[in-house]
């Protein structure tokens, strides 16, 4: 049976990546959950409960490595995936460019 996450815990996800991905573009290694905790404005025990609903990633006394952890992160969060999709956008100016071209063909083309 699946484990059941919170919906909190997985709103932070994408903020986890972010700040993961932010260190290590900084050349950073490893990073503990307090140095985690600090950027998001949580707990480390927070930090370390949310990473422990999906497996242990960190070691106690030397903290998360910072690749493994976006590696998991971006798995957790299907970002290793391709989708596909149609992304369908109608907005007034759309709406605006079809009324004028439909005035313009059926009103003044007679």
């Amino acid at each position: 049976m699946a484990k059941v996450v919170s919906e909190a815990v997985v709103k932070r996800l994408p903020r986890y990546y972010r700040y993961i991905k932010q260190l290590e573009q900084k050349g950073k290694i490893k990073v503990s959950s307090l140095e985690l905790a600090s950027l998001m404005n949580i707990t480390a025990s927070q930090v370390r409960q949310d990473f422990c609903n999906f497996g242990e990633f960190g070691q106690q006394g030397y903290g998360y490595d910072i690749k493994k952890l976006k590696g998991e992160i971006v798995k957790i969060l299907g970002l290793n995936k391709k989708y596909n999709m149609i992304i369908l956008k109608f907005d007034l100016l759309f709406n605006i460019i079809i009324l004028k071209n439909y005035v313009e063909v059926n009103m003044f083309s007679k």
